[in-house]
């Protein structure tokens, strides 16, 4: 994560660590901060559950692009990391808050057609909870 070593302002004699940035105007170079990892990024233009390949930035430029393999997430689904209830999510996305793990924007729905085709489903970002916004999830409903 992106976090720097930041003195005390009560006492400037003790550190602790802080997000690397919190505004834009820490960044350079067309760069925007992403508050909730600190670090300075390319400015997320992908689109939401689109279709990207883990290994070129350009198919989900600013994102971060989640395969099944790594994440569970059927072919491949761009996504941005580092939301929060305070930090929103680009495109106007849902906030998947993941226990452990970094939180990710995933694209918000209405119903199934609104999903990526091949694995996906229009589902409550919290299962435990019927009132959570709805989400393009993965459809799984078995491990097989």
């Amino acid at each position: 994560m992106g976090y720097a070593c930041t003195p005390s302002t009560t006492n400037p004699d003790r550190h602790y660590c802080a997000p690397g940035c919190t505004a834009n105007a820490q960044c350079s170079g067309g760069r925007v901060c992403n508050p909730g990892l600190g670090t300075c990024d390319d400015p997320f233009t992908g689109t939401l559950g689109g279709t990207c390949q883990r290994f070129d930035p350009s198919t989900c430029p600013g994102g971060t692009c989640l395969s099944e393999r790594s994440s569970g997430f059927p072919g491949a689904y761009c996504s941005y990391a580092g939301c929060s209830a305070t930090e929103a999510c680009p495109s106007a996305g849902v906030c998947l808050a993941r226990p452990g793990a970094v939180s990710i924007c995933l694209r918000a729905c209405t119903s199934n057609a609104d999903c990526p085709t091949g694995g996906y489903a229009c589902r409550h970002s919290n299962p435990a909870d019927a009132a959570s916004a709805m989400a393009c999830v993965p459809a799984c409903t078995a491990d097989t």
